[in-house]
């Protein structure tokens, strides 16, 4: 499954939903991405209005940002509803928890599982997701 957190309106009851909702779910794997907003779409649009975004980059921009924040005017505003700090820490939160979530031993099995055809057509990928499985037990 996967999930999204951080759209400008959301509350943080509306995060920990999200989480709730995963739980319930009980999806093989869960991806959990934080929203960022792109130049051309409504919510950008918002974003310029509400003066989280900015309309007009600078090549230096693409050299001394983030690309996570290369369209926010602000990068520690990412929401209206809610602190800068509170939000690292509900994303830290959820985050956390959906990595737990997918350490699962049966959510590994099935996730190897779905990705076998890729691994008998790139084996290395295998071989990725071993050493991402050994830095999880850690």
């Amino acid at each position: 499954g996967y999930f999204l957190m951080g759209v400008p309106t959301e509350t943080m009851h509306e995060m920990l939903q999200t989480l709730n909702l995963m739980r319930h779910i009980k999806p093989d794997f869960a991806s959990l991405s934080v929203f960022v907003p792109y130049p051309g779409t409504e919510l950008y649009d918002r974003g310029i209005a509400a003066g989280y975004m900015i309309d007009a980059r600078t090549l230096d921009d693409y050299y001394s940002k983030s690309p996570k924040y290369y369209f926010m005017k602000h990068p520690d505003k990412r929401i209206d509803t809610m602190t800068d700090e509170e939000f690292r820490q509900i994303e830290k939160h959820l985050k956390t928890s959906f990595h737990k979530y997918n350490r699962g031993t049966a959510r590994i099995l099935k996730r190897a599982e779905a990705r076998s055809i890729l691994y008998r057509k790139e084996p290395t990928a295998l071989f990725g997701d071993f050493r991402k499985f050994l830095a999880w037990l850690r």
